[in-house]
């Protein structure tokens, strides 16, 4: 599987538990924030640690600017952003500096997060759902230059592969949990990719391009200052089928509306998507399009997780196992 190498896993090369990495780190730092013409005027502190990234805070005399770090598997972030950046500047978070090969950024206040928001109405997800899809029209012509990023190359082609490859680690990575995979799952999931391959085929029938997928794309990656969304954290992105990215906005609006899976909102919000892309083909084959990449979407998440926890130390492969393993059951009809 091209997103997860089975040689840094045994090596579980996580760089924050390393003990010269804060050293490294700030001089970085340092030196970045001087060509940016700012100075620090206080100690970097931690504000998240999670067990795959970490963002610290650094007071300087530009304000307050923050430090992200992300592990292994998810360091082609930092040169992704920064293209993006460069690319989409009233879209995504502004990058300050970055280091492709560390998995380091230097961003300035991006402001709130969407989620915390007061008086974001249902009407603006419209439009920031509609955004989005321009972005991604947008990069259509791109895809190679988001692949020399190092994303993971996720198109309709490579599923199937990438998919039975997922299957067998996930058989033998979670193996000791709770949540284990039995050999009848493994066998039937295995054959499931029969209806992968069928979907993966409409994806391509679909006269769609592929383009980059947020991969994550809820009201806690996107930052809102003076009024202004933009796009944020793209650690789960990869190139595939657009269609695949709307999976997590969708379950996340339905949820902080209370909405039924068919209320009238949830396809008007389906419709302010889908109608950029009528320049490629009628409403009819997007909205099929639509249907399938969202169960396919499924596989997605299963990727995303087992790609985020697969360095990390037993114990806590343990505590996540059961959220890769749930996104494999649920496209396969088991949850």
């Amino acid at each position: 599987m091209q997103d997860v190498s089975a040689k840094e896993n045994e090596l579980n090369p996580l760089p924050w538990l390393h003990r010269q990495w804060r050293p490294e780190v700030e001089d970085w730092v340092q030196t970045e924030l001087g060509r940016y013409g700012a100075e620090i005027t206080g100690e970097m502190t931690l504000v998240k640690d999670s067990l795959w990234s970490r963002v610290m805070c650094v007071p300087t005399t530009k304000g307050v600017i923050y430090f992200k770090a992300v592990g292994p598997l998810l360091r082609f972030e930092a040169g992704l952003s920064d293209y993006l950046f460069r690319r989409f500047p009233e879209d995504c978070i502004p990058v300050i500096a970055h280091d492709r090969n560390h998995g380091w950024l230097l961003m300035p206040d991006a402001g709130i997060r969407l989620r915390e928001t007061h008086g974001f109405e249902i009407t603006d997800w419209y439009t920031l759902l509609s955004r989005y899809a321009s972005v991604q029209i947008q990069l259509m012509p791109n895809t190679d230059a988001l692949l020399e990023t190092e994303m993971p190359d996720r198109r309709a082609a490579a599923l199937p592969a990438i998919y039975e490859d997922l299957v067998e680690q996930a058989f033998h990575a979670y193996a000791h949990t709770d949540y284990r995979l039995t050999v009848k799952e493994r066998d039937r999931f295995r054959a499931f990719v029969s209806v992968l391959n069928g979907e993966c085929r409409e994806l391509v029938g679909s006269g769609i391009p592929d383009s980059i997928d947020h991969g994550d794309l809820h009201d806690g990656n996107v930052f809102v200052k003076n009024d202004i969304a933009r796009f944020a954290d793209w650690g789960d992105s990869c190139v595939a089928h657009p269609f695949v990215s709307v999976l997590v906005p969708f379950n996340v609006f339905a949820a902080r509306f209370n909405f039924a899976p068919d209320a009238p909102e949830i396809a008007r919000l389906r419709d302010a998507y889908l109608e950029r892309f009528e320049i490629f083909a009628d409403r009819e084959t997007l909205r099929r399009t639509f249907v399938t990449a969202r169960h396919i979407g499924e596989v997605f998440r299963a990727f995303s997780w087992h790609n985020a926890i697969s360095l990390l130390p037993e114990n806590a492969r343990t505590e996540h196992a059961e959220s890769a393993l749930y996104w494999l059951r649920k496209y396969n009809g088991v949850e």
